[in-house]
């Protein structure tokens, strides 16, 4: 465990997150697991300075980190009254858009997979979990007409991403041209994974292919419409949408 405790200056922020990005450094996490991590931390200590102890120096701000094999927790503690977080609005309503406030915790919310408030509201708890190793177990496919339906079970990541090439090496050789990817199974997918499925639609582009991708859960939907990946791909809620859209 680690416990910083740093003043009410804004200007400390970018050197907290060093100091935490050293300590989880020998839990060899992938970039992508690293920015949500620090971001999140950083966005809760601009919140805990600027808003729970009004930027006054003299009130500290307390940073305790857990690492574990699977997850990371981050709790961060101002001195101030606290907020009303039972009740936040959402900053990506119409009407809040022009609001200045609010973005921080919608962030963290988005990029961590707990978070939770004690305290009234002036202590944040963030836990992001991971898995070592990866959980990859396998790539069905199958044939309907032209179009090869790829349905994905397990983690699509740093260990798993060669198969995934492997496999659409196959394709591209065999000369198929239309791609479903369906995500139902998918549980997990880091920035390799990301980078893979990306260099998949780019090498199907290239021989007037086409892919599609369908029955993303939720999390995993979250995670292409943050690093707007989703603006790249067609996306569909079933399979049989995704084979009509060809």
């Amino acid at each position: 465990m680690a416990v910083f405790k740093i003043p009410s200056d804004l200007r400390i922020v970018e050197k907290t997150s060093y100091k935490i990005l050293n300590y989880l450094k020998d839990l060899s996490l992938d970039e992508y697991t690293l920015f949500r991590i620090v971001l999140s931390a950083e966005e809760a200590l601009i919140n805990a300075i600027t808003y729970g102890n009004k930027s006054n120096r003299r009130l500290p701000v307390q940073i305790k980190v857990i690492k574990k094999q699977d997850q990371v927790e981050i709790t961060i503690k101002d001195q101030g009254s606290g907020f009303n977080y039972k009740n936040l609005p959402d900053p990506t309503d119409d009407e809040n858009l022009p609001l200045p406030c609010g973005r921080g915790l919608f962030i963290i919310k988005k990029l961590m997979d707990n978070v939770s408030f004690s305290d009234n509201g002036s202590c944040i708890k963030m836990i992001k979990y991971f898995k070592k190793g990866g959980d990859f177990r396998q790539i069905r496919e199958k044939k309907l007409n032209d179009i090869t339906v790829l349905e994905i079970e397990g983690e699509i990541d740093l260990n798993s991403s060669p198969a995934m090439r492997k496999k659409f090496d196959e394709l591209i050789k065999s000369s198929a041209s239309k791609i479903v990817i369906n995500f139902q199974n998918v549980n997990y997918i880091d920035s390799s994974g990301l980078a893979t499925i990306i260099e998949m639609l780019q090498r199907l582009k290239r021989v007037h292919g086409e892919l599609r991708m369908s029955n993303l859960p939720q999390k995993i939907k979250n995670l292409f419409e943050i690093t707007k990946i989703d603006k790249l791909f067609q996306m569909f809620l079933t399979e049989q949408e995704a084979l009509k859209d060809f």
